[in-house]
């Protein structure tokens, strides 16, 4: 009878037999080695230490393979492994990062060559010799992480800190003044930028709104997808390439209410158009979201406001939902963020003026003088 967990055997003929893995075969499974002996005892040691050279060849053939691999072919395996599982959008910044920032100064290096000490003096020299900002460092060694865990290649370096920005909110004066020249300029680019205003919607989000999204019953615009611009691996195109993607998370793809006149106009204007015309285009064709930002850029010189980027609108609805008493949850789902931290970092963050109103008007502190 076998030693539980110990593949040690007393066969009939009254020997001890011990089985050991060897090696695997090219599908996968196990290839046993066999000893044999008069005792228990004999054939353990026999395996314990047949066992402790086939450690030790191990390590020795992971150590010359990390002597000869290059980084630069593991980034390429990790790649083609990652590619299946994730999205085009989400493969060709992959791509990028690792073409652009990765290889350049890691990939001539051997396995054995990646340590701690290598990556500090990767991101010191990220820091100090490019114009990125820490949060695209940040973003570059998260994927240089997961290069590293795939080679089995452990590190105790941190993630570069990064400095909370300040959200850009479009004042109450530059507000009125961007809704007075959009609702008399009325067109589809002008609907696009007032849909960002009142729902928060993402740019890309806006270039892939159809105008079956909206539910003129329910009083709801669905977002589903998105549009993204990526590289293009097929050498016979053009570089790059539009793609209508399904939208950035799970909890982007959501339903948001529309306010009743903003529906009523929007009503109107899709009078006599295709479910499947886009918005933006009147057709069916996508807009690119870089296109569509300049068009927004020409709108805002003419308006004669200060610069804002188009996330703005998106920061100055949600920013107007908490001040109007919105609950940060029922904002989260309305702007499609994964995690409702995300969106109390963000925006509930109340103003000096209202905490000063909350001391001086509802704490109750009796008066001794």
């Amino acid at each position: 009878m076998a030693r539980k967990g110990e593949n040690i055997f007393h066969r009939k003929d009254g020997r001890w037999e011990a089985r050991y893995v060897k090696g695997y075969r090219p599908d996968g499974t196990c290839q046993y080695g066999f000893l044999y002996g008069k005792s228990y005892g004999e054939v353990k040691k026999k395996r314990t230490e047949i066992l402790l050279k086939l450690d030790l060849n191990e390590n020795e053939r992971k150590k010359k393979f990390q002597e000869t691999i290059l980084f630069q072919d593991k980034i390429n395996e990790w790649l083609i492994a990652q590619k299946p599982s994730i999205k085009e959008s989400t493969y060709t910044y992959y791509y990028h990062v690792t073409q652009n920032h990765i290889k350049p100064l890691l990939g001539k290096l051997t396995l054995k060559q990646i340590n701690d000490k290598v990556i500090i003096d990767f991101i010191n020299y990220k820091m100090n010799h490019s114009n990125l900002k820490m949060s695209t460092l940040k973003e570059i060694v998260i994927v240089l992480r997961q290069i590293l865990s795939f080679c089995y290649i452990t590190t105790q370096v941190k993630l570069p800190k990064v400095t909370k920005q300040k959200i850009q909110i479009i004042s109450k004066e530059d507000k009125e003044k961007l809704e007075d020249y959009l609702f008399s300029h009325l067109n589809e680019i002008s609907i696009g930028i007032l849909l960002s205003l009142y729902t928060g919607l993402r740019i890309g989000e806006v270039c892939a709104l159809q105008w079956k999204d909206i539910n003129f019953e329910k009083e709801t615009i669905s977002i589903q997808k998105t549009v993204s611009r990526v590289r293009n691996f097929e050498l016979t195109q053009k570089k790059t390439k539009l793609l209508l993607v399904d939208a950035k998370t799970e909890h982007s793809i959501r339903e948001i209410p529309l306010h009743k006149s903003f529906l009523a106009l929007l009503k109107k204007v899709a009078v006599g158009k295709p479910g499947s015309y886009f918005i933006l285009t009147s057709s069916y064709k996508m807009m690119d979201p870089r296109n569509y930002y300049n068009q927004y850029q020409k709108i805002i010189k003419k308006c004669h406001i200060a610069h804002y980027k188009y996330h703005s609108l998106r920061h100055t609805f949600a920013t107007n939902c908490i001040e109007l008493g919105l609950d940060p949850k029922s904002l989260s789902e309305l702007l499609g963020h994964s995690d409702i931290k995300i969106t109390l970092s963000l925006y509930v963050h109340p103003s000096l003026e209202r905490k000063k109103e909350f001391i001086n008007q509802r704490l109750n502190i009796p008066y001794f003088f």
